[in-house]
């Protein structure tokens, strides 16, 4: 197996796929943390004056608007490669973590 992306079935084609699922991901699950945080921190009942102006509410509603479209589009892009085991696996592995964070923060 060839390690460059020039033939049909190299390493580096192989890894691209399940990577651009992963990347997608990421970016989506750093939206949702960049949400729950900004969200934490106007709702305290002692929140930082900067975090209640409007700038610090247009910065992350920028960010969001660029992060979770970029993931979705990832995801997309990853999903529409050829499938192969290691491409279901890496999806396993990222909706396996998704469920026990899941389970931990619930209970």
């Amino acid at each position: 197996m060839a390690l460059t992306d020039g033939g049909q079935g190299g390493l580096l084609r192989r890894f691209g796929e399940i990577m651009h699922i992963v990347e997608g991901f990421a970016a989506i699950l750093l939206s949702v943390a960049l949400y729950g945080w900004a969200l934490s921190m106007t709702r305290r009942a002692a929140a930082p004056g900067w975090a209640k102006n409007q700038m610090f509410a247009s910065t992350v509603s920028l960010a969001l608007v660029g992060l979770a479209p970029l993931g979705v589009g990832l995801v997309a892009l990853g999903l529409t490669e050829p499938m192969t085991l290691a491409s279901y696996a890496g999806i396993a592995g990222i909706v396996g973590a998704m469920g026990l964070l899941w389970w931990e923060v619930r209970g």
